[in-house]
Order: structure tokens, then sequence, then C-alpha cells
């Protein structure tokens, strides 16, 4: 089934600084691009927002308004994905070794092993929507980015 459109809850978005938008937008087009989700026969609109207490809460509809899936995914589930996702970007940050180190490779090893993680439990939460494991990594950096301003990074999270 293929989406649509994604938007970002309005309140989040408007409070938002022009750089974070940008990470947005970049997140949103990579997901919009490569995604996979389970057969339906219309396209689907994703609404996303994040609510209080570190919830996501992903609302599909067709567009023609028709609910087909609410998925809260609960900040408890992800909380743990997201600190050890950072502990290693923090880390990366702080080494002064070149790019080819074999701390630094080991590094961006053990954030894509966090990444798949965070990207197999994305796969449980989200089963009214059908994902499979590579689009939940894509939703895993939108989350990253819609939870934590990663703009402010020493070393930025999307590095490959």
């Amino acid at each position: 089934m293929p989406l649509a459109e994604i938007r970002i809850d309005e309140a989040l978005w408007s409070a938002a600084t022009p750089e974070r938008r940008i990470e947005w937008r970049q997140a949103l087009h990579d997901l919009l691009e490569e995604h996979v989700l389970a057969e339906r026969s219309a396209p689907l609109h994703l609404n996303v927002r994040v609510a209080p207490h570190g919830h996501t809460l992903l609302e599909a509809r067709t567009s023609d308004g028709v609910d087909v899936a609410r998925v809260d995914l609960p900040g408890a589930a992800l909380a743990p994905h997201f600190k050890e996702y950072f502990d290693i970007c923090r880390d990366m940050g702080k080494l002064r070794e070149s790019a080819h180190s074999p701390r630094l490779e080991a590094l961006d090893i053990a954030k894509r092993i966090a990444h798949d993680e965070a990207a197999e439990t994305l796969v449980d939460l989200c089963r009214p929507l059908g994902p499979d494991h590579a689009t939940c990594r894509r939703l895993f950096t939108l989350l990253v980015t819609l939870h934590f301003d990663t703009t402010r990074l020493l070393l930025p999270h999307h590095r490959r």
C-alpha cells in the first residue's frame, strides 16, 4: 500500500526551527520514497503526532478520510532505543580520530545495530500498518528527529 502523504502535527511543525523542519522533510521524503506497508486498495495519508509522555501517535486514513489504522507508540518502548542510539552518537562525536579509524567504524556498526533493534520493535508496534524492517528503520529516523533536536549533535546522527 503506498503512502500518499505523511504529515507532522501542525503544532509541532509550527514550533520547530527551520533547521529541524529541513531534517523532518528529508526523513519524510525518505519514508515516502521507499516504504513497504501491508497491501490495501487505497493510498494512505499518515498523520504523526508526538503526544504527552513521549508517546507518538500514527493515524492512517484514506484520501476520503476513512480511518484505516491508529498506532500508539509508547514512549517507554522507544526510550531505551533512543538512549542507546544517542549514547553511540555521543561517543562518535567525542572521538578525535580519522573517519576510517577502527574505533569509529566499530561505533558506526553499533549505531546500525541499534537502529536495526529499534526497527524490530517498531515492526511489532506498527502491525496494523504492516511495515517491513527497512520502512521501520526510516520511521525510527523520523521519530528520532521528532523527539530530539538532532540539529545540535556534534556528529550528525545520519552519518553514513
